[in-house]
């Protein structure tokens, strides 16, 4: 995507990953309201949410998490290995989800899907009705979304959100395409989702792999020429690599319509907004809201 492309932009933020990241980048003890109650994921959110509208894209829209896809009918212990949401996170994501609908904000779900297949299925069909998209995510497993027209907006500790287009992937992975990184999970699996991979596989090895080969298929027909212990721990893994690679592959057919009119970027009040603000005693956000509406009347 050009800085100068004229094609409208659409925002996709990825809720349940942006609010997990707040939630753990941000010191619990230095959010809190004067009851005691936790509110970093909120503010970290929040503050995310002011900086798009601040922007202004043409649409906008946030996608949240309602279930796994299927994947768990897969592969029974698909992100078994996650701990279960801290009762404080819990109370948090209910209380963005109260000011997402504040905010008027279209929210993009549906019953048994994760967002990132959502997401996935919408960006497709921004493409093709000629817009340009950036997603707003913790999630690396997005950047196979990266396209002429996709980009992915990850955060990085300390430093300010990087914005990956396609030469920012291509630097990331040493060579590879978007396309690959599916491959790539196949062989190196995901810890974070507890998809399994080849044991023994790791970035480097999987990198070079799909450098000379292009993807598991091109692999395993060139099994032959890879010796050692690489040999065996792929022909010994060649089926968890293809289950580890559906696992990881975002689904971009899900049955949701993108309605662009929709996802237009509404008015929304000012008055149920800061009472929100005002009970999370957010007193720097809420100054900045009121100079968004200034700016916006």
């Amino acid at each position: 995507m050009s800085e100068d492309s004229t094609c409208p932009l659409l925002v996709l933020v990825d809720g349940h990953a942006l609010a997990y990241r707040s939630y753990h980048a941000l010191n619990a003890t230095a959010f809190t309201t004067s009851t005691g109650a936790s509110t970093n994921a909120i503010y970290g959110f929040t503050r995310k949410i002011l900086e798009i509208l601040e922007e202004g894209p043409a649409y906008f829209a946030i996608s949240f998490d309602r279930g796994l896809s299927g994947r768990e009918i897969l592969f029974e212990d698909y992100k078994a290995t996650r701990e279960k949401m801290p009762d404080d996170l819990n109370w948090q994501i209910e209380q963005i989800q109260d000011l997402v609908r504040a905010f008027n904000i279209p929210v993009l779900a549906l019953d048994g899907y994760e967002a990132d297949d959502v997401i996935g299925t919408v960006t497709k069909q921004a493409e093709a009705l000629g817009c340009d998209v950036r997603i707003v995510t913790g999630d690396r497993d997005l950047l196979q979304l990266v396209s002429e027209h996709t980009t992915v907006q990850l955060p990085k500790r300390g430093e300010a959100d990087v914005t990956y287009d396609l030469a920012g992937f291509d630097a990331l992975y040493n060579g590879l395409s978007p396309g690959q990184l599916t491959d790539l999970k196949g062989l190196m699996g995901d810890s974070s989702d507890n998809i399994p991979g080849i044991k023994g596989i790791g970035q480097k090895t999987g990198e070079k792999l799909l450098a000379a080969y292009g993807n598991l298929e091109g692999i395993y027909e060139h099994l032959g020429e890879i010796k050692g212990a690489q040999h065996q721990r792929l022909s010994e893994g060649r089926e968890v690599a293809f289950l580890s690679r559906q696992l990881a592959t975002i689904q971009q057919d899900v049955p949701i319509t993108l309605s662009l009119d929709m996802c237009v970027t509404h008015d929304y009040s000012l008055a149920d907004v800061d009472a929100i603000f005002e009970r999370l005693e957010f007193r720097t956000l809420r100054r900045r809201l009121h100079q968004l509406i200034t700016g916006r009347d």
